[in-house]
């Protein structure tokens, strides 16, 4: 059964441009994930934010979001710094 996980990200709204270039550097890698079918970026400017990002990835179950659940921590670990 199709599975989908959401991230919350914050980052400094000063360093944006850096995190921008984080961003489609692993974006470009997301193919790399098994079982990950599609990823959506939305910036969330609910009540005035600037520093909020919200990732959708798109698997095909639940097992294969649990498989890379470690790697997708990673990588967005990187976005917030």
């Amino acid at each position: 059964m199709p599975y989908v996980r959401h991230n919350l990200i914050t980052f400094d709204p000063e360093k944006r441009d850096a995190m921008m270039s984080v961003l489609n550097t692993g974006l470009d890698r997301v193919n790399e994930i098994p079982g990950l079918r599609a990823v959506r970026v939305h910036f969330d400017t609910a009540q005035g934010a600037d520093n909020r990002l919200v990732i959708t990835g798109f698997y095909d179950d639940k097992q294969a979001a649990e498989a890379a659940r470690e790697r997708v921590k990673a990588d967005l670990s990187t976005l917030s710094e």
